[in-house]
């Protein structure tokens, strides 16, 4: 059976580790071949003893059923069990306060549970379990004065001398000075081991300081990124606070947003539709049509009158007319006919080949391709050196690239316009362009919608000569700006597709409608630049809500039209816009 059915503390094991290290290799053969703990595993005898020892000692220590043979072949190593195995039960029990201490309390107690006696291991199991009651603290020369009187009478038969050792310490014996040197060789390999131990520690203390310096860079990277995202962090929050800063001045004047918003809507509006209604009335009125048509019928009389063929191609043309029509009302009838005549069907037919002498007569050859046609109708009609007659002179190279009509077309069409070309120059035409209309001028003709900003006191200073008073006389601040309110009116009024805001320095924030298509603003608020910034907050409004939309400046301010450039506004000069204002005179 095992030493005992309570679990052997620390010491315990250290101490039957020890007496299992001195066991012989025979002995350890011996084991394995009648262990039944040794039958699994695959452990043979004449293995190696670093493979067999730690099985025997995990046997023994982990409390495993051993045979009487082993617990006997162990018993043989330890002299504390050789002298224990001597005494009376009683005897131990009485002087086990004296061997504790002389032999130490793990030394005696597996010297007990070594032992051949149930007793004396049952005792031992129960002062195993209570270890603390069980011995009683002594030093050692009470310990030896106890043994002393127990065996005093066998050490005077044995002649041994009972003077106490060096110190008055317990005296030297073979086992106790066995005892001791094999402590020491414990301590020694304890030592060493300890020294291993160490000598792992320090290499495991190198690899941690290469740890330590790879996570010290490491750390070091992270900071930089951290760095870096602090930096990110930094400008997405002053963006965000240019966002906020940007929504509350949005929510401040979300009125005037409204009202630039419906002035941008009226804009395109007026230009959808007020531009076509105004280009039908005035060709309406335009009498010139009529007047031409009737010219052009008395030309054709004369023309008729004085040269005989044309008054017979007139004839022709008229008979051709008739022909046609009649031949027309004829297919007609006899195509919505239950029964056909055989009558009006070869009249049919002799309608049809007159149709086609009579075509024949007034136009021989074949006809010109459709395109043709228009092109050489367009060279005709094109003006002197027109922005039209830039494009039609590249158009017959366009025409031959991509092959839209044949060499012979393309030759009438070069044909026609060198004559054209060549005509022009007979009358003395400079192969000049013609100017191009600016924005400007095309935003106050109504030909695109657009918004016109004024930054006023700019362009009051500006046109310092036409809005100072004269010689003589005193003009007021507001006089000045209504003068200017009044030419920018006049201007505009009569274009409905052109919304313009004029923007002044003010203390109070105030707005006022002037006409159908005006408004002026004051800004504000305190500080310099306060028109400016309200314009462009505007400006930047009408470009992000419409990005199509054409938006002016008429500024001189170059910080103010750069700002407003890259918001994608164009500028106007205010000299040059001075030049559309109404005469004063």
């Amino acid at each position: 059976m095992s030493l005992c059915v309570t679990p052997l503390p620390p010491d315990c094991q250290k101490e039957l580790k020890r007496i299992l290290q001195r066991i012989s290799d025979a002995d350890l053969d011996a084991a394995i071949r009648t262990e039944p703990a040794f039958r699994t595993g695959g452990f043979r005898p004449g293995a190696k003893r670093s493979v067999l020892l730690p099985r025997l000692e995990q046997i023994v220590c982990g409390g495993a059923v051993i045979s009487d043979s082993l617990r006997q072949t162990i018993a043989k190593r330890s002299r504390a069990c050789t002298l224990t195995g001597r005494l009376e039960e009683s005897t131990l029990v009485d002087l086990r306060h004296a061997f504790a201490t002389l032999l130490g309390t793990p030394v005696f107690l597996v010297s007990c549970l070594l032992d051949g006696r149930r007793g004396v291991r049952e005792n031992a199991e129960q002062w195993l379990q209570n270890p603390l009651t069980s011995f009683s603290p002594c030093d050692a020369k009470q310990a030896v004065d106890q043994l002393r009187s127990v065996f005093g009478e066998l050490q005077e038969l044995m002649g041994v001398t009972s003077a106490p050792a060096e110190g008055g310490g317990a005296p030297m014996t073979v086992e106790k000075w066995q005892e001791q040197r094999e402590r020491l060789e414990l301590k020694i390999k304890e030592l060493q081991n300890e020294n291993r131990r160490l000598r792992g520690v320090e290499t495991q203390a190198e690899q941690t300081r290469k740890k330590l310096g790879d996570t010290e860079i490491e750390l070091a990277k992270q900071k930089e990124i951290a760095a870096l995202r602090e930096t990110e962090l930094k400008s997405k929050r002053e963006e965000a606070e240019s966002y906020r800063v940007e929504l509350h001045r949005e929510i401040v004047h979300r009125e005037q947003r409204v009202l630039a918003d419906v002035d941008r809507r009226m804009a395109q509006e007026f230009f959808g539709w007020l531009s076509a209604a105004r280009e039908v009335e005035q060709t309406v009125r335009d009498e010139s049509v009529c007047d031409l048509l009737a010219r052009t019928d008395a030309a054709l009389a004369k023309q008729a009158e004085i040269d005989r063929n044309a008054g017979n191609r007139v004839t022709l043309r008229k008979r051709l007319e008739e022909v046609t029509a009649k031949l027309k009302e004829v297919e007609d009838t006899l195509a919505n006919a239950i029964r056909q005549s055989p009558a009006l069907k070869e009249i049919e037919g002799e309608l049809r080949k007159e149709e086609e002498r009579l075509a024949t007569i007034l136009y021989p050859g074949e006809h010109a391709p459709l395109l043709e046609e228009r092109i050489i109708d367009r060279i005709h009609a094109a003006k002197e050196n027109g922005i039209e007659w830039e494009s039609l002179r590249r158009l017959s190279d366009s025409l031959e690239s991509f092959q839209l009509v044949g060499k012979e077309s393309l030759e009438r069409i070069r044909r026609e316009y060198e004559k054209r070309k060549a005509a022009f120059h007979a009358i003395g035409v400079p192969e000049t362009a013609p100017r191009r209309k600016t924005t400007l001028e095309k935003a106050l003709c109504g030909e695109i919608p657009a918004i016109l900003m004024l930054d006023g006191h700019n362009v009051l200073l500006t046109l310092a000569v036409r809005y100072n008073p004269k010689r003589g006389q005193s003009m007021s601040n507001t006089q000045r700006r209504g003068l200017l309110i009044r030419d920018v009116e006049q201007l505009i009024s009569m274009t409905p597709t052109l919304r313009s805001w004029i923007v002044f320095d003010g203390a109070d924030a105030a707005e006022s409608t002037v006409g159908d298509n005006l408004r002026v603003l004051y800004s504000g608020g305190l500080g310099e630049h306060r028109a400016d910034r309200v314009l462009v907050d505007t400006i930047r409004f009408f470009r992000t809500d419409e990005p199509e939309l054409v938006v002016l400046l008429v500024s001189d301010d170059k910080d103010l039209c750069a700002q407003v450039q890259k918001l994608g506004a164009e500028t106007v000069g205010v000299v040059e816009f001075g030049d559309y204002l109404p005469s004063t005179l």
